[in-house]
């Protein structure tokens, strides 16, 4: 598939149903996910990942059953067809009054965590791999936790939102030599036991 081809994927997909989210709530689904930004079959994955095909098949199965894996096109492999899959999107990101379709809080708080940080754990595992391979990109990891007045946390929420309008505004411009980077970012006050 061509690069205009990946830049004709649609910018993001609305998820509108909680099985969708679950699908996402797993770190083998996430790798799956990002590894298929460009079409790939099941024995290529398995080679990617390190990981027996035949445990990557429920995976694929269930990513293609929620709308965000898609099988693409087919090819012959001696007397086997192979099915190649891709994304469904670019990105993923909740449809207004999802939540809703959650009885418990504790479980709908859970899945959208998982939303937001399985792809976060499965890119930076796929980054440190790069590492020991000596092929690492440029990229910054951290966490910390700060104490703030409110007029200093309403600051930085606001330059975080500059940065990330920032950021939006520069993706719409898919072109080969550019290289997608992973943007995670939460910033919101805890809970912390007293010291």
């Amino acid at each position: 598939m061509s690069d205009s081809a990946i830049s004709e994927l649609p910018v993001e997909k609305l998820l509108t149903e909680i099985a969708q989210f679950e699908a996402l709530a797993n770190p083998t689904r996430m790798r799956i996910l990002l590894e298929s930004a460009h079409p790939i079959t099941v024995a290529e994955l398995a080679e990617r990942l390190g990981t027996p095909k035949t445990r990557l098949y429920y995976h694929v199965n269930l990513l293609v059953g929620t709308g965000l894996l898609g099988q693409v096109d087919e090819r012959k492999s001696g007397a086997r067809i192979e099915r190649i899959y891709r994304v469904t999107a670019r990105t993923y990101h909740p449809a207004p009054g999802v939540w809703e379709k959650v009885d418990d809080p504790r479980r709908a708080a859970a899945l959208a965590a998982s939303v937001l940080f399985e792809p976060a754990r499965a890119e930076t595992a796929a980054v440190i791999e790069q590492v020991f391979r000596e092929t690492q990109p440029v990229a910054k990891f951290g966490r910390m936790l700060v104490h703030l007045t409110a007029d200093e946390a309403a600051a930085i929420a606001d330059q975080v939102s500059s940065l990330v309008e920032a950021i939006r505004k520069d993706d719409n411009r898919p072109d080969p030599a550019t290289t997608p980077y992973a943007f995670t970012y939460a910033f919101a006050p805890i809970e912390v036991g007293t010291p």
